[in-house]
């Protein structure tokens, strides 16, 4: 227990801590296994029947993009499903972490790039 704390400068959660005394691994990662275990037994669980149905919801209107995309530019469906993929899995999400720091950063009073 004493060697976890031998150097008072040192986080015991540090990365140099935990390699350095392997006494650490063991609860760190019986603590890390219980939370895992607790959140996706739980949040996990409950959640997906509404992200299934939310599946089944979007699928038609993804479907009705492609067909409108492909349309209009004249181009195959895989293309036209390749550049809705990177638009709603990439360019998407970068837009709203940047809305959401931008935001709290507005709200805490504090630059977002120090």
């Amino acid at each position: 227990d004493t060697a976890i704390f031998s150097n008072p400068l040192l986080s015991p959660l540090s990365d140099t801590a935990i390699f350095s005394n392997p006494a650490t691994w063991l609860p760190l990662k019986k603590e890390f296994m219980a939370f895992y275990i607790g959140y996706y037994a739980t949040i996990g669980t409950i959640l997906r029947p509404f992200r299934f149905a939310l599946a089944a919801y979007l699928t038609p209107k993804f479907d009705k993009i492609y067909t409108t995309l492909k349309d209009k530019f004249s181009v195959p469906k895989p293309i036209v499903i390749l550049l809705c993929t990177i638009i709603a899995n990439v360019i998407f999400p970068t837009a709203l972490l940047i809305f959401a720091v931008n935001a709290a950063c507005f709200l805490l009073r504090v630059k977002p790039i120090p």
